[in-house]
């Protein structure tokens, strides 16, 4: 098994970054979190101060069992505040030395106990919709500490596991319920890292590909011929629906499901031709798109 690498911070890689502005505008809450901050983007929001108070709770049931000693976690966070620093873009730097640490301390030690299962009394992952909340927090862009903080942490945590990175990211990818998978022969930068690696589809291997392509053609083959009298053109991304000048509306709805289509999950025939018109807002598509030969 190839060693599982933790992102060295340079100009790209290992950086922790804020939503661009032109993605936010589109739906600024999808990139909020709902209960509880991670790292500094946004700590100290009002929403997710009760939070505060949990994570408190988890860093002082360890202080009290002394396992490990708190003042060594500390000593390492602070060994690592320039490298930590580094991960984040200006929401970093209004943190006093002390008050990096603390962070540092309250949540990594709050996701680390979560990883292991580790819970308080008063769980709060026995409210279902608290850790949905907690879950979907974890994994948001700017919501994230840097994988080498977990693990020093773990390390210290748990000295049984060696501070075994694959350890910690097979217990963290059991958290978020992801199906155990290769992982990742590349540095890890976050939890959201992790768990995009294994939840992205792998590359196919030639054979895979060239019959994937073939199929491809084939069926795009037929289907023009058998629409050619019909003089059909087939539009197919929402980049090329919106230059055509089309909208969706809920009775398109209507008819996409009674025709089977697709399931309308939401109930709403209104909100899901939203959902369809407002697909392509803010996105680039690159050359080497998933779907990219089929388009």
């Amino acid at each position: 098994m190839a060693p599982l690498q933790v992102a060295e911070v340079n100009e790209n890689r290992g950086r922790i970054y804020k939503v661009p502005h032109r993605l936010r505008e589109v739906n600024e809450n999808a990139y909020e979190p709902n209960v509880v901050s991670i790292g500094p983007y946004h700590h100290g929001k009002q929403h997710l101060k009760a939070m505060q108070v949990i994570k408190r709770s988890f860093f002082l049931k360890i202080a009290e069992e002394n396992n490990p000693n708190v003042n060594e976690l500390a000593r390492t966070m602070r060994s690592l505040e320039a490298r930590i620093r580094k991960c984040y873009e200006e929401a970093a730097f209004y943190l006093d030395s002390d008050q990096l640490v603390e962070m540092m301390l309250l949540d990594g030690c709050f996701i680390v106990q979560l990883i292991r299962g580790i819970h308080l009394a008063e769980d709060i992952f026995e409210v279902g919709r608290i850790q949905t909340d907690i879950l979907h927090d974890l994994l948001l862009l700017e919501n994230q500490l840097p994988f080498f903080v977990l693990i020093e942490l773990y390390r210290m945590m748990v000295p049984i596991a060696g501070g075994d990175v694959h350890h910690l990211a097979r217990s963290a990818l059991s958290l978020f319920g992801v199906s155990p998978c290769p992982l990742p022969e590349t540095d890890i930068m976050h939890l959201l890292d992790l768990v995009h690696s294994c939840e992205h589809p792998s590359p196919l291997g030639i054979k895979q590909h060239e019959l994937f392509k073939a199929k491809a053609a084939v069926a795009v083959a037929a289907a023009a011929e058998q629409n050619s009298q019909r003089s059909w053109k087939f539009i197919r991304s929402a980049t090329e629906l919106e230059g055509a000048g089309i909208s969706f509306f809920g009775k398109d709805v209507q008819l996409l499901c009674k025709s089977g289509v697709i399931d309308n999950w939401l109930g709403d025939d209104e909100a899901v031709a939203l959902m369809f018109n407002k697909l392509r807002d803010s996105i680039y598509m690159s050359e080497d798109f998933y779907y990219a030969e089929i388009f």
